[in-house]
């Protein structure tokens, strides 16, 4: 059976026409397509804002220094030994609390100690009005033109003397002043001690409690040649700093030698520093009169701060 349908697929195949050839047609060319550039439209530049509008109400105000100075007592001993001066303009800031900050010198002096003793002590004491927009403070840069100068003429004379300055503080918060002098010692030293304000940082408000007592805060200087009795009387009241100082004095007046030789109490830390130990206040400041006979003068000095509580006033 299976040879038998062999055979006829065989016959089969035989009688077929031959297949047509396959004839191969080529492939049209691709199309390229070309894209366009793109259109530009110019845009019009977009219009420059207008600057803000100033703030309304009340225009900005400048700081304005209502407490602080820098006097002679506060040059400092390199630049004295240097014999240095000039001018420093400082630049700093003034806090919306009144306080200066970030000070740096502008224009120097020349001298690097004055420079630094400006920005220091202005930091340090000077108390501002800040400056205000729409009544509210707000911080502000202040420039300022420090002028240091060396003493011309000595404000000491050698003698025995005293110098007496007193500052009595009433409840009410108002201050009374007086200036005495014993002898003629310090007859040209702090005449102007009373003016206002300069007496308001010798008592310090902040430390008394409210309705207080009259309190009378004293400051002396005294000095005592070498080979001199001590003659003057003794002040009234609780001394709250006391220092004596060895001093030598050269034929010119300069104090070439400082040595403590009793302290009580510690340097009081308030009124911005202008406390200082004798020491570092005097060496090599020609605060004295030169001496008439060409003569190395020895001396004692004394300064003291004294504290008295006063009876109130009876009605």
């Amino acid at each position: 059976m299976m040879s038998s349908l062999i055979a006829l697929a065989a016959a089969q195949a035989a009688v077929q026409p031959p297949a047509p050839p396959i004839m191969v047609v080529p492939s049209p060319p691709p199309i390229r397509v070309v894209t366009p550039p793109p259109l530009l439209i110019p845009v019009p530049p977009r219009p420059t804002p207008p600057p803000p509008a100033p703030p309304s109400g009340v225009a900005a105000t400048p700081a304005r220094q209502v407490s602080g100075q820098i006097t002679s007592d506060d040059y400092p001993a390199a630049a004295i030994r240097a014999e240095q001066q000039g001018s420093v303009r400082i630049r700093f800031v003034v806090g919306a609390d009144g306080r200066a900050s970030a000070c740096e010198v502008a224009e120097s002096s020349g001298s690097a100690a004055l420079d630094s003793a400006s920005c220091q002590l202005t930091v340090r004491r000077f108390r501002f009005r800040p400056a205000t927009r729409d009544g509210v403070p707000v911080q502000s840069m202040a420039t300022r033109r420090i002028t240091w100068r060396l003493p011309e003429e000595p404000v000491i004379q050698f003698a025995q003397g005293r110098f007496t300055w007193a500052v009595t503080a009433s409840p009410d918060g108002t201050t009374a002043c007086t200036l005495s002098l014993d002898g003629t010692t310090f007859r040209e030293f702090d005449e102007d001690n009373c003016d206002v304000p300069a007496d308001a940082w010798l008592v310090d408000e902040g430390m008394l409690d409210p309705g207080h007592p009259p309190v009378r805060v004293t400051q002396i200087l005294s000095l005592l040649p070498q080979g001199e009795l001590l003659t003057l009387p003794r002040l009234a009241g609780t001394p709250f700093w006391e220092e004596v100082a060895e001093l030598e004095i050269a034929p010119d007046g300069r104090v070439t030698s400082c040595a403590p030789a009793s302290q009580i109490g510690e340097v009081p830390d308030y009124a911005d520093g202008r406390f200082q130990p004798l020491c570092e206040r005097l060496t090599a400041l020609r605060y004295f009169s030169p001496a008439a006979d060409g003569a190395v003068r020895r001396a004692r000095m004394q300064s003291a701060l004294y504290v008295e509580v006063l009876q109130p006033e009876r009605r």
